[in-house]
């Protein structure tokens, strides 16, 4: 993930570079969650991307690739983000571990 996230838009002050959806706060209020639809990519597997971002720091903890379209994210705790996904006609729910972004569970 090379891409900026931010830019400075006033002194102290930082904007996303594209328009984000489903932001999300961590229950903790640390993290921050949204998803970037993905207009056009190298890996064309690739439809969205979710990202988990530090607030204070902005410093990225986890970005996780989707071939599906991302409906909804919340939080279970500070370390399992759910994602929403439309899968094949279907909706799938995975929970995700913070940082790594492994497959903690999934359901259809």
């Amino acid at each position: 993930m090379n891409e900026p996230l931010f830019e400075d838009i006033a002194d102290g002050v930082r904007a996303t570079v594209s328009p984000v959806e489903g932001a999300c706060w961590s229950p903790d209020g640390t993290l921050v969650a949204w998803w970037l639809p993905r207009t056009s990519t190298a890996d064309a597997r690739v439809r969205e991307r979710v990202f988990c971002v530090e607030f204070a720091t902005g410093r990225v903890v986890c970005a996780l690739d989707s071939p599906d379209v991302v409906r909804a994210l919340g939080w279970l705790d500070r370390e399992t983000l759910m994602v929403l996904r439309d899968w094949d006609g279907a909706s799938i729910l995975t929970a995700h571990a913070i940082p790594d972004g492994g497959v903690v569970a999934e359901a259809l």
